[in-house]
C-alpha cells in the first residue's frame, strides 16, 4: 500500500492511498486508488496531483521489481483520470500499463521531477 500524507497540515493529513499486489504471474495489480474527498477538486490549489503521484510511485515499484505490466479496473468516475495519466484515448472498465503506456508514464514521471529553472 502506498500512502500519501500531507505532513505540513493537520487535516486532512492522510490525503491518498493506493492498494496494490503482485500477481502470481509477476504483474502489479492495482486494487484501489483513493484521494481524500476534501482534497479532490480543491479550488485553492494548495494540494494537487495526489493520484498522479501515487501512480508514479506504482511505476517506480514496478521498475524496481522488474514488473513489466500494471493493470487494474476503472469506474465511470475514474476512467478519465486513467486516460489522462496513461495518455490513452479511452479507458472503459480495465486498464493495462505496459510497453508504450509504461514508457509514457516514465517520461511523465521524469518531466514532473525535473527541476524547474
Amino acid at each position: 500500500m502506498l500512502i500519501a500524507r500531507a505532513s505540513w497540515q493537520a487535516r486532512p493529513n492522510l490525503i491518498g492511498f493506493a492498494y496494490c499486489r503482485r500477481s502470481w504471474c509477476h504483474r502489479l495489480i492495482v486494487d484501489f486508488v483513493a484521494v481524500h474527498p476534501h482534497v479532490v477538486g480543491q479550488l485553492h490549489g494548495c494540494i494537487r496531483g495526489i493520484g498522479t503521484g501515487l501512480f508514479n510511485g506504482l511505476i517506480q515499484i514496478a521498475d524496481r521489481l522488474g514488473i513489466e505490466m500494471i493493470w487494474g479496473e476503472a469506474t465511470v468516475n475514474s476512467a478519465p483520470f486513467y486516460e489522462k495519466i496513461l495518455g490513452a484515448e479511452v479507458v472503459f472498465d480495465q486498464f493495462h500499463i505496459q510497453g508504450e503506456a509504461m514508457a509514457y508514464c516514465r517520461r511523465e514521471l521524469g518531466r514532473i521531477h525535473r527541476p524547474r529553472p
